[in-house]
């Protein structure tokens, strides 16, 4: 979060009431703990590759892969910080491919929009 005082600050400390370091993206998972809110691994599923990684959006201005907006329930994020932005946030992600059987084309048999 920005301060005018000391500028961007993090840790736990520094969050209001009722919000958490780490929200999975349907905001269904709130922890101060990545691992706590990190959503599991659906049935049937594997991690290709690395583990979680920053998302690095393309054309993003931040090395650090940092977004910046007014608020955190705001919809739009941004690379680089304006005059309105007072929170930032990291996106996390990790590539999951399925280990069940895939049909001719390639799609695999199971359907996970019919999970909730």
């Amino acid at each position: 979060r920005w301060t005018f005082s000391t500028g961007w600050e993090g840790g736990v400390e520094n969050l209001h009431e009722g919000e958490c370091a780490y929200v999975s993206a349907d905001g269904t998972r709130m922890s101060n703990s990545f691992e706590e809110a990190a959503p599991p691994l659906p049935p049937g599923y594997q991690v290709y590759g690395q583990d979680w990684h920053l998302f690095q959006a393309a054309g993003a201005d931040d090395i650090e892969g940092w977004q910046y907006a007014h608020c955190f329930t705001s919809q739009i994020w941004c690379s680089v910080p304006t005059q309105f932005s007072f929170v930032r946030r990291r996106v996390w992600q990790r590539e999951v491919h399925g280990t069940h059987t895939r049909d001719r084309a390639g799609f695999p048999t199971a359907n996970l929009r019919r999970q909730k």
